[in-house]
């Protein structure tokens, strides 16, 4: 599934708020870090149970309650469901109310933290995987639940967001986003 986007952004507004530090270590998580969690290529679904776990601990509430009070409130969200093992059901429509929340400041301000001069700006490209496509910055998640495959691809410089969900394993989900974001922006790869 798309889980990890919700998860990091749970995790990046607590650390943003001092409620959680990306230092800390992930119990069951191989000894890595919330950062190094978030910063690795290929999470697995331990480390997002663990990262559902810490922020839960760190929220004072379950995992499904801090998302809706932290993200799925104000971004407009009202049909995502979320587990205590951190997975995540979502919709096109949601997924892309939290990519313009991830874009403006909407999240940020949600969670009462201190947000005076001086505050820390989120790095929201945490847990994504971070890449280049046809020159141009991408920021994406590709998974697959229950025999579906599924992509969330931002172009953060752009402002674009591509969201595919499926309903088959078979699909390449990656070559078709490639394909809508060339038709977009004109491939710079072409003769």
């Amino acid at each position: 599934g798309l889980a990890r986007a919700w998860g990091s952004a749970a995790a990046l507004l607590l650390a943003h708020d001092g409620q959680l530090s990306l230092d800390t270590l992930l119990t069951g998580g191989g000894g890595a870090t919330v950062r190094g969690f978030l910063e690795s290529a290929e999470p697995d679904s331990i480390g997002r149970g663990a990262l559902a776990a810490l922020t839960a601990k760190a929220g004072g509430m379950t995992y499904p309650r801090l998302l809706a009070r932290r993200i799925y409130t104000p971004i407009g969200a009202h049909y995502t469901v979320a587990g205590d093992d951190g997975h995540v059901d979502s919709s096109v429509d949601e997924l892309y109310r939290l990519a313009l929340g991830l874009e403006g400041d909407v999240l940020a301000g949600a969670g009462g933290g201190d947000d005076s001069a001086g505050a820390v700006t989120i790095d929201w490209s945490l847990g994504w995987q971070q890449d280049r496509h046809d020159g141009r910055s991408r920021l994406s998640e590709f998974g697959v639940a229950g025999g579906r495959r599924n992509a969330f691809v931002r172009y953060p410089d752009r402002r674009v967001t591509i969201i595919v969900l499926t309903g088959k394993d078979s699909t390449d989900v990656r070559g078709l986003t490639d394909a809508i974001a060339d038709r977009l922006f004109g491939s710079r790869s072409s003769p």
